[in-house]
């Protein structure tokens, strides 16, 4: 077996699997996943994009089909872990159509009907009010009566509604409306499911999606999963030595002098009180992809429509003001206002979980937090 750190770099690829097989880089992460599977059932997590939410649903969604050789040689292998196959309902929210509720709720129907046609089961013969809710609530039970717990898995759960920023107020509110339905069926039918991962980017009107959600552990801003996504400093030191060595080589600096500058870089980002910061994955993977060269590659990757949608627009009041502000740890965990996105508040809460801004220290003695731009990259590309 070829060893991990001479692997192929991985970019663009979130199917465990894929990666494993054809010799690409994956940096272990399997360790704070299996804590996460064996202390929670149902979890809430967002992260900005390419952080690696795809390919953690994809590694959750293998190792909860019981695919134990999949995992030789990872963290997991040496657990206690049972191994035991689950069905398990994989939803990507951002690949369902989102022009209006109406095509939205069609579309959401028939994925999850293609979902039970391959778990071998008609929900179309089954059901009588043809809705996500009824269609996902029939599936979770007719495969309780089975004797199977399913495993649901989505994906971009917030995408539906921001994405729709630029259609106007009453069209996310309808959107958000279908959204409430369906997921409140996921809760209703709780006794049917093993496990449960809501992933995305924002915290957008949590209390409207997941009212009656009380269930739901939000791991967030816990310390226990701060390098759950994202490459740590040890990461990228040992995982890309050869790579670094080669970096140094090329600009005539030392090791550690080539260090410093990539984590100036590329490093920063921040998701709890604790001191671990991470490196965005995409960065890292693009950086030595393309022979060390530092430049912008997250931006470049794509900036979210509705941020910049937003950004256009012009915000009330001072977001600069704001950003001087210390924040109480209740800002992290605050959900997006729908009908005040323009403010400046509300602006700098949706900058700091779509990844531009992150925490930059803490107050001990006043237990509060402040902000800034998490890198050199975001810095300089968010000023541009």
């Amino acid at each position: 077996m070829i060893p991990m750190k001479d692997r192929q770099i991985n970019y663009g690829k979130s199917s465990l699997r894929t990666m494993l097989e054809e010799n690409y880089r994956y940096i272990d992460k399997t360790e704070p996943i299996y804590r996460l599977i064996s202390s929670s059932t149902n979890v809430f997590l967002s992260r900005p994009r390419r952080f690696g939410k795809s390919l953690l649903i994809d590694t959750l969604s293998e190792i909860f089909q019981g695919h134990r050789d999949l995992f030789q040689g990872l963290a997991i292998a040496d657990t206690d872990y049972d191994w035991k196959s689950y069905p398990v309902i994989r939803l990507d929210m951002s690949t369902i159509n989102r022009k209006n509720p109406e095509a939205f709720e069609k579309k959401l129907n028939s994925t999850i009907k293609s979902i039970g046609l391959k778990l071998g089961i008609d929900l179309d013969s089954k059901v009588d009010v043809k809705d996500p809710p009824s269609y996902i609530s029939q599936l979770l039970e007719t495969l309780y009566d089975q004797g199977k717990k399913s495993v649901v898995l989505i994906d971009e759960y917030d995408y539906p509604v921001i994405g729709n920023i630029d259609t106007g107020l009453d069209n996310m509110k309808k959107m958000l409306e279908v959204m409430k339905e369906f997921y409140l069926s996921l809760k209703a039918n709780d006794n049917y499911i093993h496990f449960l991962l809501l992933t995305g980017v924002t915290r957008i009107a949590r209390s409207s999606i997941f009212s009656g959600m009380n269930n739901l552990d939000d791991i967030n801003f816990d310390s226990k999963y701060s390098d759950l996504l994202g490459f740590t400093q040890e990461d990228v030191e040992s995982y890309f030595s050869s790579e670094i060595d080669a970096g140094a080589k090329k600009l005539g600096i030392s090791r550690e002098e080539f260090i410093n500058k990539v984590k100036e870089w590329y490093d920063g980002y921040r998701f709890s009180d604790s001191d671990v910061t991470v490196y965005n994955p995409s960065d890292v993977n693009l950086f030595f992809s393309k022979n060390c060269e530092f430049v912008s590659y997250w931006i470049q990757t794509g900036t979210p429509a509705f941020l910049v949608s937003l950004l256009s627009s012009g915000c009330q009041g001072d977001i600069n003001k704001e950003l001087m502000l210390p924040k109480e740890k209740d800002f992290f965990l605050s959900n997006l206002n729908l009908e005040e996105l323009d403010s400046s508040e509300n602006l700098v809460l949706l900058l700091y979980q779509s990844g531009y801004l992150t925490i930059d220290r803490y107050d001990s003695e006043n237990d509060q937090y402040y902000l800034s731009f998490p890198n050199k990259e975001v810095t300089v590309a968010f000023n541009s």
